[in-house]
């Protein structure tokens, strides 16, 4: 790894990412709204129809709880079964990933609706008090709690839990003591030659736990395996996966070039896996890197000749 500090993406395309997330999010609401609606005329407003504004809003506040209510119940019954992952005694990562790809989307929606319904009843008064026509009044509020989820699900990784229980119960299968589990990183593994812009769900191929012992570079995941000498450890790269959200936080990933087997070279992303936000990943990443690299470099001052 080179003295110079590692390159993250820069500001301009990390604002580009946020606006782009945010303009797809805005769209989103905004069809939903109109598919709703039918592409008829806006509705009357409830007074109109007879209904008191007191009511209405207080069954918007019992509406959001519900819609709340349902994303907590959703999000704690899919942790308590793995996402509905039975078996850990053969490959899960491959459909897993799918699931949570629809799961992550089933609980943003989940909860979006129910802050919109709580901001609506709250600030759709204050809107149209305001001037703003009701129709949008109501409206707004229910966006701006999309997008409000939205970007705090980009920040936060709600599967992180996930991620560590189901891992460990996978590793637990192949006879790895829970103390070594405690001693080691959890990591998703992906190629850096294969672009992760092609990919639809988890850009990481495979999950595991990686360890660095005195002598060798251990990993071991839910489909694949290696282990590294201290003397196969050519370098520790870090560069930015642009397709990956985690970049938009500054996260810089960590490659590993090593001789793998029959000496022939290989190049490994690591991604941290099992934390809860983007800074957290960040500083898993910087951590890994450093220890791996003083690893390296101690191996090689220690090699004879």
């Amino acid at each position: 790894m080179t003295e110079d500090r590692p390159r993250k993406l820069e500001p301009w395309k990390r604002l580009l990412g946020v606006l782009g997330l945010t303009a797809v999010t805005l769209a989103s609401a905004v069809g939903a709204y109109y598919l709703v609606r039918g592409g008829g005329e806006a509705p009357a407003p409830l007074e109109q129809e007879g209904a008191s504004p007191l009511i209405s809003n207080l069954f918007g506040i019992v509406l959001g709880f519900l819609f709340f209510g349902a994303a907590i119940f959703a999000y704690v019954i899919i942790l308590v079964t793995g996402a509905f992952t039975f078996d850990f005694n053969r490959p899960f990562w491959s459909s897993l990933k799918v699931k949570l790809w629809f799961f992550n989307i089933a609980v943003l929606v989940l909860a979006a609706v129910g802050l919109g319904f709580f901001g609506r009843a709250i600030l759709g008064p204050i809107l149209a008090g305001l001037g703003l026509p009701v129709p949008l009044a109501d409206i707004v509020p229910m966006i701006g709690a999309l997008l409000v989820v939205q970007v705090a699900l980009v920040w936060l990784n709600l599967w992180a839990p996930l991620e560590k229980a189901c891992i460990r119960r996978r590793l637990e299968g192949y006879g790895v003591t829970r103390r070594s589990l405690d001693a080691g990183w959890l990591v998703g593994i992906s190629d850096p030659a294969t672009s992760s812009m092609k990919k639809m769900t988890a850009i990481e191929d495979d999950l595991g736990m990686l360890w660095l012992r005195d002598d060798q570079l251990a990993y071991r995941g839910d489909s694949q395996g290696f282990d590294v000498p201290r003397g196969d450890l050519l370098e520790v790269e870090r560069a930015v996966d642009a397709a990956s959200v985690q970049a938009l936080g500054g996260a810089v990933h960590v490659i590993l070039r090593f001789r793998g087997e029959g000496g022939a070279e290989r190049r490994v992303r690591l991604h941290a896996s099992g934390c809860w936000h983007m800074g957290a990943v960040k500083e898993r990443l910087e951590t890994m890197a450093a220890r791996l690299e003083a690893w390296r470099v101690a191996g090689a001052t220690q090699a004879p000749g």
